[in-house]
């Protein structure tokens, strides 16, 4: 999926669910790292790259909290690994997709808690060396995720998140724990 596709999703996310009781926020992190398990199955039995470690990722989002509950929308990719592929084996080349959470939010003072269960359309892709195929896999699947933030002012919060990302490369799939360091503004 293009990034101008994501973004035009997360920008008509933010501007149809608009409440008039609830707090709108946007944010957006970068991955700190991103560590996967993986079965890459028997025809991708030589790699060396199943357990793939991805470099770098980015996630934006935004969302609604009410008093006691929230929505949040996010747009979210990974590059993959950054090896050459021998002969005989499969590289990772990287997942992204888009998702919707339900929020489960705890504010105390300046700290912010949020427990996350969502959905996500999720495209994952697999170089193969020996037939020189690219699989692009694109499914649906469960998301879970948490955050926890610290409160920088009115406004401003620094946010340390993790979503686990199912993602299918093959007819087997991979789980992505992706942790990402980034900033929200709350309206």
């Amino acid at each position: 999926m293009s990034n101008t596709r994501q973004l035009a999703t997360l920008l008509l996310f933010c501007v149809a669910a608009g409440g008039a009781c609830a707090q709108p926020y946007v944010g957006g992190g970068l991955s700190a790292a991103v560590k996967t398990e993986s079965d890459c199955g028997s025809q991708q039995s030589n790699s060396k790259d199943c357990g793939f470690k991805t470099r770098l990722g980015a996630k934006f989002y935004g969302g609604y909290l009410f008093e006691h509950v929230g929505v949040e929308g996010m747009v979210f990719g990974a590059s993959g690994s950054n090896f050459s592929v021998n002969k005989g084996e499969a590289r990772f080349d990287g997942y992204g997709g888009e998702g919707v959470y339900l929020v489960l939010p705890l504010k105390a003072d300046r700290f912010m808690l949020k427990g996350k269960l969502g959905l996500a359309y999720v495209t994952g892709r697999l170089v193969n060396h020996d037939n020189s195929k690219t699989f692009d896999k694109s499914s649906t699947q469960f998301l879970v995720g948490a955050s926890a933030g610290l409160l920088l002012g009115k406004h401003w919060a620094l946010n340390l998140d993790w979503d686990r990302i199912p993602v299918r490369f093959t007819d087997r799939s991979t789980v992505a724990n992706m942790v990402s360091l980034g900033a929200s503004y709350s309206f």
